[in-house]
């Protein structure tokens, strides 16, 4: 009569059988020979003959695209360069890819030392900090934005939307801030 199956027994047996074929794994290095209980790494970029069976990358800092996937921006003249609208998938733009356009380059801003000042047709002028703006609660926004210069009327029929309509995008942002965002609303309130 066997024992009944449990979660904890079933989890011991998968763990066993995993460790066993991580054991007797044999693979051929470069000259042919065979080393026993080994797993060589597939060289950056170069995909395994059976990925399930291959260990992946390590843990990194910053997270980055599968080698296989190479959407670009299309940069003109050094101040546009458009979303390539034919290679997303979704509705969000990855901000690596939103749409660029700049009258004067991009500025170096210090966080330490930024301020927004708001003034003109208010009761009293206001000046915050970027430590005043992360003491309010945060808000997000899905916002669609188009540069006022989108659209090629010269397009001809070998065009991608990215040369034909490039400099939209839609972009779900913390507004005012990169990663965290408060409401205009809340910081006019007295």
């Amino acid at each position: 009569m066997s024992a009944e199956w449990t979660r904890r027994r079933m989890l011991a047996a998968l763990a066993g059988s995993a460790g066993a074929t991580l054991a007797g794994a044999v693979i051929a290095d470069e000259s042919g020979s065979v080393a026993e209980g080994t797993l060589k790494s597939p060289q950056a970029g170069e995909p395994a003959a059976d990925p399930t069976r291959q260990p992946g990358m390590p843990a990194s800092e910053l997270g980055e695209r599968s080698p296989f996937e190479a959407p670009r921006r299309l940069p003109v003249i050094g101040v546009i360069s458009g979303t390539p609208l034919q290679d997303l998938n979704g509705m969000i733009t990855p901000s690596d890819l939103h749409f660029e356009r700049h009258h004067a380059g991009i500025p170096k801003i210090d966080p330490a030392r930024h301020e927004l000042l708001i003034h003109g047709m208010v009761e009293r002028p206001l000046k915050f900090g970027l430590a005043d703006l992360l003491r309010f609660p945060a808000v997000t926004r899905t916002c669609f934005l188009e540069c006022s210069g989108n659209f090629d009327y010269t397009a001809g029929p070998e065009t991608t939307p990215q040369m034909l309509c490039g400099l939209t995008s839609c972009a779900k942002r913390a507004c005012g801030l990169a990663r965290r965002g408060c409401s205009l609303k809340a910081l006019m309130q007295p």
